[in-house]
């Protein structure tokens, strides 16, 4: 990158930018019309101009990268081939792992193995009084995001993958400025910022490289974190590192502790007052959001009143969540354990956070609803979660667990039961788990025991969906009795209905002998189990409603039959036939 070359000689700036702790130090071999140079021990984010070499135009060049400490070229581990043309001047960044084993893949599906990542660069720029900056993307796991100058509208580069590199300098004053990486097409979901000041760099032509690992643990353990890589034309390195709490996580708090003393709370999060969950109220959720990632979080509970974070009446200290991850946040537990029944399984009940991982806001199967459970009741016995065709969602779940992964499930209405370690189905609750790949929580909440708890801490399933609504008004329904399935649930014999006509091939009217206050609901299910649709029923001591069978194709229908109270009457079917 160097103005000031000889005429028919071009310039290659050289860069170590492999994390792979095994070629932490190499030697760089360059080879041009028989002539091989060495150049030693080059550290993993140093570079070299290669000014000890003269490159010639239309002659290639061969680059051979050995171990550190190597005495010839005869065992490289990697070796690149180049033909510069008259005068140009190049950036020849080496990149990649030699095995992926231990090593994060790629989110952008990049291949991550050694390269010799070469591309031309100016040799000056048209105003000698601004830098001219590139932009490269050396960071193995991180995924496609856009590079902007804080403080401007506009990007400076958009959509950038790993082994991308900008093609044209961007001008601007010598002056200090945070560059913000964020994700691609979003400018609020900033992954990492790095500060670099053009006031003290030398050189016109700055090439800016991404370099490190976005989560080093998961890499080989590595202590290699992100960092920006500014590369000038001396061969000098000048590392950015990440901005403290740059790096955010996705998180979505929960508030699922039934004690009455936490019952509207105030959430302090490292002394820091967290207005997304002022006056934060049982069973309420916030949706996900931006938080500092890569350090401890303290969250404090205060009482809706409190005006300062000296009013918390419990703190829990939380491990450092991983940049770029998406967690749930639970908020669980007993203010006073002394005042509630101990838990059947001797766990520990105090009022805590619990952090649940992997957390997503969209479905990952697509076209399908994904769900995933966690146990929230501090009292409520060993159980398993299963759905009205008796798939076991979550078996054996006691508080405090939560399914590893999402189930994806079919975007239909379903029954969720909850059933004990003796196979006895005990109470189920109808969630509508329809919706355009959906990503859905569903939570064990209250007590099983209601001493000393509130009224509303009664048992039951509660839905979260990652925008923060919570419908914890399922339906509740009657376990089923030894003569039905899960499928068909109820209160009533068979005997109780009356269907006509069968078959039908219009109206449906159908009725069932049960005494009510108030008007009953039908709700209709098609053969796979897909919604139909819901019908009032009205009547002192039996339930009629017309159900309009013109409307519908021909197969057979599930009726299922709710009373006022929410309760389960019983099922039928009945059949259309043209």
């Amino acid at each position: 990158m160097t103005a000031g070359a000889s005429a028919q000689l071009s310039n290659v700036t050289f860069l170590h930018n492999s994390p792979d702790p095994s070629l932490s130090t190499i030697d760089l071999y360059v080879t041009q019309a028989g002539n091989t140079v060495k150049f030693e021990d080059i550290e993993f984010q140093a570079a070299n101009n290669l000014d000890g070499i003269a490159i010639f135009d239309d002659l290639e060049v061969t680059f051979a990268i050995a171990l550190g400490n190597s005495s010839d070229a005869s065992n490289p581990v990697a070796t690149y081939n180049l033909l510069p043309t008259q005068e140009k001047a190049y950036m020849a960044i080496f990149r990649g792992v030699r095995e992926t084993t231990g090593f994060v893949a790629n989110p952008d599906g990049q291949n991550i193995t050694l390269n010799l990542q070469i591309f031309e660069v100016a040799r000056q720029i048209s105003d000698p009084v601004k830098a001219g900056l590139y932009f490269v993307h050396g960071a193995t796991d991180l995924e496609i995001g856009d590079l902007y100058v804080r403080g401007r509208a506009q990007a400076a580069m958009t959509s950038l993958k790993y082994g991308m590199n900008s093609t044209q300098p961007l001008l601007l004053d010598r002056e200090r400025i945070t560059l913000d990486y964020t994700k691609a097409g979003d400018k609020t979901r900033v992954t990492g910022s790095f500060e670099v000041d053009l006031g003290t760099l030398a050189g016109q032509v700055i090439v800016l490289t991404l370099s490190g690992f976005k989560t080093p643990e998961d890499n080989h353990n590595s202590m290699d974190t992100l960092s920006l890589l500014a590369v000038l034309e001396n061969g000098s390195v000048v590392k950015c590192p990440i901005l403290a709490g740059s790096q955010t996580a996705r998180v979505q708090f929960v508030h699922n502790a039934p004690d009455p003393a936490v019952g509207v709370v105030d959430i302090w999060i490292n002394t820091v007052k967290n207005t997304s969950m002022d006056n934060f109220a049982y069973r309420k959720a916030t949706g996900f959001a931006n938080l500092a990632a890569g350090q401890p979080l303290v969250i404090g509970f205060a009482p809706a009143t409190a005006t300062s974070y000296r009013d918390t009446i419990k703190t829990v200290t939380l491990p450092a969540l991983r940049a770029g991850r998406s967690y749930t946040i639970v908020l669980q537990g007993l203010v006073d354990t002394t005042k509630f029944p101990v838990n059947p399984d001797s766990r520990d009940l105090n009022l805590t956070a619990l952090i649940v991982d992997n957390a997503l806001e969209t479905s990952n199967e697509d076209g399908r609803t994904v769900l995933r459970i966690v146990d929230n009741s501090p009292n409520a016995p060993e159980m398993d979660i299963i759905t009205r065709a008796d798939t076991n969602l979550f078996s054996g779940a006691r508080y405090g667990d939560f399914m590893a992964a999402y189930k994806g499930m079919e975007p239909r209405v379903d029954t969720l039961w909850v059933r004990d370690a003796n196979n006895k189905i005990l109470r189920g609750w109808v969630a509508d788990l329809r919706g355009t790949n959906r990503a859905t929580l569903a939570l064990a909440s209250g007590m099983f025991d209601l001493t000393s708890a509130a009224p509303s801490a009664t048992f039951k399933i509660i839905l979260v969906d990652p925008n923060g609504t919570v419908n914890a008004s399922l339906l509740e329904v009657a376990p089923p009795d030894t003569s039905t399935s899960v499928a068909e649930e109820g209160m009533v014999p068979a005997s109780a209905w009356t269907v006509s006509p069968v078959p039908a091939s219009g109206d449906v009217t159908l009725s069932v002998a049960a005494s009510l206050v108030g008007p009953a609901r039908f709700d209709v299910y098609d053969a796979a189990g897909m919604f139909v649709g819901s019908w009032i029923a009205a009547g002192a001591d039996a339930a009629s409603a017309v159900i309009p069978g013109s409307t519908l194709a021909t197969g057979t229908y599930l009726v299922r039959a709710t009373m006022p109270d929410g309760r389960t009457i019983g099922t039928t079917r009945f059949v259309i036939s043209r």
